[in-house]
């Protein structure tokens, strides 16, 4: 069975490096078995629901006298998070995105859809980069596993943020392309990097995160997190030593809040 899967694994990603560019699942990743699309094309609502739920329930409340601002980062080809947040919150929404295209028709799909009144629209912007010292809540989805510099990502978060400001990351850990999520830990560094990293899964774990934020001089809670102990079994003896050192790898998703 196992070499049955590492087959098809390794066949699947080696398409997925060479032969299929990212804009081509940006538009049909849909239907792609086992890929998964970004939330703000498949289930803005979804995770515009999880963020209101961390940060009322974790950030700090909301400064008396003016709206609280918000900066979504890795926001995707659509404003539709953003857009919700502002609908939802009543705050200020900047999005930022510098790596992907801005696709207008999604987002004008997005504020039809959800009936996005026009003061929302006119209270979320898209930028290139994050203000200095301007907000009170940092937020991402399925964004830091995609980072290549975690280091100098937190360390211009810290600085965007006011103070008593805080960040609510949500991270997939999985394999994004697969129904095998801990497989790619099984590779060494050079066969991942050179023949099937698509380009953007550093395989960073939990341990990595936790480390580079202390790092940053900030402090970070673990809010929540799980495991795919049936799939970990499969690949628990073929594991890297490198991952199997440390304490969180078999994490698969996590929310994170940092401040």
């Amino acid at each position: 069975m196992w070499c049955v899967e590492l087959l098809e694994y390794i066949v699947l990603r080696v398409v997925r490096k060479f032969l299929v560019p990212y804009q081509f699942l940006l538009r049909f990743g849909r239907v792609i078995p086992y890929f998964r699309v970004n939330c703000n094309q498949d289930g803005a609502d979804a995770l515009v629901g999880e963020y209101v739920r961390l940060i009322r329930k974790h950030a700090p409340p909301f400064p008396e006298g003016r709206r609280v601002r918000l900066l979504e980062v890795g926001a995707g080809v659509t404003d539709t998070v953003g857009l919700l947040l502002a609908e939802h919150l009543d705050c200020e929404v900047d999005v930022c995105d510098p790596y992907v295209e801005h696709d207008p028709e999604g987002t004008a799909e997005g504020i039809q859809r959800f009936g996005i009144s026009p003061s929302s629209q006119a209270r979320m912007r898209r930028i290139q980069e994050p203000a200095e010292a301007h907000y009170d809540i940092v937020l991402s989805n399925s964004v830091l596993e995609h980072v290549a510099d975690p280091g100098l990502f937190f360390e211009q978060m810290r600085r965007a943020l006011l103070p008593g400001g805080v960040m609510l990351h949500r991270i997939d850990y999985r394999d994004h392309f697969f129904k095998y999520p801990y497989h790619f830990l099984t590779f060494s560094s050079f066969v991942w990097n050179t023949f099937l990293n698509p380009g953007d899964l550093f395989r960073w774990r939990l341990d990595d995160h936790l480390r580079f934020i202390a790092a940053a001089g900030m402090k970070s809670q673990v809010l929540d997190s799980v495991s795919d102990e049936g799939e970990y079994k499969k690949v628990r003896s073929k594991i890297r030593a490198e991952f199997a050192a440390m304490e969180h790898h078999k994490v698969t998703c996590a929310s994170l809040l940092v401040y």
